[in-house]
């Protein structure tokens, strides 16, 4: 047993839209399973490369029966989010920060993983950096 009381497990598995059918069938396989509380997994995928009957609409249809399946939604980042965690990397205030969070924004879609690139960027091109006064 892999996961129990004394070891639960959670799993994080992403891009599932791109897995194959052997890949499908092992977590149908997996999480149908009596596992019990123990075995958490965590799927991610981009809604807008799903369509209906794909794979891993499926795999929440088949494992809903034997587990609680939820979904969330995520949506992309707003100025003010991206704000908040400019203005806690920078150790700033959020006003500080809002211009280059709105233009980080437009800039990246708010996609997390465009935003975190164009920081780096930022600070790899010395645009953004570390001033401990």
């Amino acid at each position: 047993q892999f996961a129990g009381p004394d070891h639960p497990l959670v799993l994080f598995l992403d891009d599932l839209q791109w897995a194959d059918a052997g890949s499908f069938q092992l977590l149908t396989t997996l999480l149908s399973d009596a596992s019990g509380p123990h075995l958490l997994v965590i799927g991610a995928y981009r809604h807008n490369e799903v369509g209906p009957g794909h794979p891993v609409l499926r795999l929440a249809d088949d494992i809903g029966q034997a587990a609680p399946v939820g979904t969330l939604m995520l949506g992309p980042l707003r100025d003010s989010e991206v704000g908040a965690w400019l203005a806690a990397a920078c150790a700033s205030s959020a006003e500080e920060v809002a211009p280059l969070a709105r233009l980080l924004t437009q800039r990246s879609g708010g996609n997390p993983f465009f935003l975190l690139q164009l920081v780096t960027v930022l600070a790899r091109d010395g645009w953004l950096r570390f001033d401990a006064e």
